[in-house]
């Protein structure tokens, strides 16, 4: 299994979408989290799995919570820089890299 970061961005976007989701109906952020634990783990599993979108960053999704995790891949290790909804503007993840 491979080591895994997520950078404080990142953290952050992960506590802004559990309050999001918690303000709209309670107990909602918590299964967002679970569902981010679920990636992340699938994450350090496989990380090379996913496309390269840009450079040596990829993405994957969340796909209930319509969020993507873009991350690197820094040899044995797992770099989540961004947890984004997918209809934010990719300028926001690619000032990150």
């Amino acid at each position: 299994m491979h080591a895994f970061i997520v950078l404080p961005e990142a953290e952050q976007d992960l506590g802004a979408a559990f309050s999001w989701y918690e303000k709209r109906q309670a107990g909602l952020g918590h299964a967002f989290m679970a569902e981010a634990g679920i990636v992340f783990l699938r994450l350090r599993r496989s990380p090379t799995i996913h496309a390269i979108v840009r450079g040596n960053v990829r993405r994957t999704l969340i796909a209930r919570f319509s969020h993507v995790v873009y991350y690197r891949v820094v040899e044995s290790t797992v770099i989540v820089f961004g947890v984004l909804h997918d209809k934010r503007h990719e300028r926001e993840w690619k000032k990150r890299v």
